[in-house]
């Protein structure tokens, strides 16, 4: 069954990530591979999504910042997990961050975790994804 669902971490792995301005807003910075890998996925069918660690930052102000590097479009609304919007929840390495995104994704999904930090990739696999540090598909 090939992979249905890709979730993708923000900095360091689609984007960096700076804040800038007056007052300090956060700006994302696609790496050169970003969007053309994201038009091919998204071409293919695949769905996407993002896991990411937010800090004090809001899913709001992210998902402008994702709108501004021209990204937002690739992403579904209900498969992006951003730590801000959930104080309960451990950021990553922990497993929590995972664990809500599957409960957003069906019983019989292949999903798939894209990552550079491999802490984060080994709490991606205990909450039953795929993870790899870059997309070979």
């Amino acid at each position: 069954m090939p992979v249905t669902i890709i979730f993708f971490d923000l900095g360091d792995t689609l984007v960096t990530a700076s804040m800038a301005g007056n007052p300090p807003r956060l700006s994302l910075q696609p790496l050169d591979m970003a969007v053309g890998l994201l038009e091919r996925l998204s071409a293919e069918g695949r769905r996407l999504g993002i896991i990411s660690n937010t800090g004090g930052e809001s899913g709001e102000a992210v998902d402008e910042a994702l709108e501004e590097a021209g990204l937002l479009r690739f992403f579904e609304s209900a498969l992006r997990i951003y730590s801000g919007d959930f104080p309960d929840l451990d950021p990553k390495p922990s497993p929590d961050l995972f664990e809500e995104a599957r409960r957003r994704c069906g019983e019989d999904d292949r999903i798939l975790f894209v990552g550079e930090n491999p802490l984060e990739r080994d709490a991606a696999r205990e909450a039953g994804f795929e993870a790899r540090e870059v997309v070979e598909i």
